[in-house]
């Protein structure tokens, strides 16, 4: 049984008309209209919005008439989101609302209502146009066709189902007992056992631990300057209550955790700059020159401002600077454009002095709190990027055909392979 957009996939008479948007209560009338003498004692539920449509959904089922209740406990219901609108959630929706994680439901995708609105779309210039009862016979002629046409075709499409899964099935379960073994041969077995355990106790109990669940938190960049910023307003109402407190670090105009997330940030400024540089190529056009030119006066003119800042934390960073400009000066006869490129330019960054100058030591706590954060998010954007190649690369095998469609896939899966190594090599 599959929801969507006023329709209830299960049996006759559960099509629906809705307001303007989906409302709760139209999705509860088609639901328990649709379930209301139905025996069916199993129900899996797709809907894409079903992480939030079905909290207090029995609250809601006290407020239709007695003949379309059933008792929860003579019915087994879950409720999942399609896999196709799933990965637009947020994590907690991808572990607990999954068909993947799901017993007893296949490779369902949940899609199923979806793929109606292809036949069913071409007939909205027709019914805009009807009146109520002529529109709902239109529409109820065309679910008669398409329902007359699976009939029809069941037998050849289970039998073409079948002809799939079955070697399918053989070379998954290889695969599992081949990935087993290579766990038990490393000593692995125990924490197998352990996983299996748990993974059952789960799909028995859905109040149990889920296995599926992150255990470690991981934190972004903009939840560590959060942090931080809460930290710095602690020390500035600390600081105020203090009488003669005035030169305090922290009620200068600028704090040092601000300083070091700008410092990061124009690092990560370079990095993209030189990302499309390099992207350009050889023979770039007046456009891109132009394009490119702009922006990295804009990064001088802010690097150059942040340098003025940073000395008043990092006095002695001046030294490593007269130190650079002398090797520069040095060098300058050689080049054929002297001077520095703006995403070359080094911006002495804690982590990058150490022990060459002194520097505060919270000024290393607060680079390493945000590094750490930026790594998380690079990994992050790493197996996004191989997924989506993953992904790419299927797409290509199975439905790319002639040369100019598999230059174009080539070019996009390039593209990708491209990001992905500059998300490995940017932290």
């Amino acid at each position: 049984m599959q929801l969507d957009v006023g329709t209830l996939v299960l049996r006759r008479f559960t099509v629906g008309d809705l307001q303007l948007g989906e409302r709760y209560i139209n999705m509860d009338y088609i639901f328990f209209m649709g379930l209301a003498g139905s025996e069916i004692s199993e129900l899996y539920v797709s809907y894409d919005i079903a992480c939030q449509w079905h909290k207090n959904i029995w609250e809601r089922m006290k407020t239709f008439p007695r003949e379309v209740h059933f008792l929860r406990g003579k019915k087994y219901c879950v409720f999942l989101i399609p896999k196709f609108h799933l990965p637009a959630h947020i994590e907690a929706c991808n572990v607990l609302f999954s068909f993947h994680l799901t017993r007893y439901v296949g490779l369902t995708d949940g899609e199923a209502p979806e793929r109606g609105w292809s036949v069913l779309n071409p007939l909205a210039s027709s019914t805009m146009e009807m009146g109520p009862g002529m529109r709902r016979d239109t529409i109820n002629d065309a679910f008669n066709d398409m329902n007359h046409k699976k009939i029809v075709n069941m037998g050849k499409w289970m039998l073409g189902k079948v002809a799939d899964c079955v070697p399918e099935l053989i070379t998954a379960a290889a695969e599992l007992e081949e990935l087993e073994c290579s766990l038990r041969r490393l000593g692995a077995g125990e924490a197998l056992e352990e996983w299996r355990a748990e993974v059952q106790a789960w799909e028995a109990d859905a109040g149990a631990p889920n296995p599926f669940a992150a255990k470690v938190e991981r934190r972004t960049v903009v939840q560590v300057r959060g942090e931080m910023a809460e930290e710095v307003q602690k020390e500035l109402e600390e600081a105020m209550e203090k009488e003669g407190d005035e030169d305090n670090g922290a009620l200068e105009e600028l704090h040092g955790t601000e300083l070091i997330a700008m410092g990061l940030q124009l690092e990560e400024l370079q990095r993209d700059l030189s990302f499309d540089i390099n992207g350009i190529g050889n023979h770039p056009s007046a456009d891109q020159k132009t394009n490119v030119t702009e922006r990295g006066n804009k990064l001088r003119r802010k690097i150059s401002t942040w340098m003025d800042a940073q000395v008043l934390f990092v006095p002695h960073v001046a030294v490593l600077r007269a130190e650079e400009d002398r090797a520069r000066r040095r060098i300058a006869a050689t080049q054929a454009q002297p001077g520095v490129q703006v995403q070359h330019m080094a911006l002495w960054l804690p982590s990058s002095i150490r022990g060459r100058v002194e520097c505060a030591v919270d000024l290393y706590e607060h680079e390493f709190r945000l590094q750490e954060a930026q790594a998380h998010e690079s990994l992050d954007d790493v197996r996004h990027q191989l997924l989506l190649r993953t992904h790419l690369y299927k797409h290509k095998d199975a439905y790319v055909r002639g040369v100019k469609a598999n230059t174009r896939a080539q070019t996009k899966i390039e593209g990708v392979e491209e990001r992905t190594r500059w998300s490995e090599l940017s932290r």
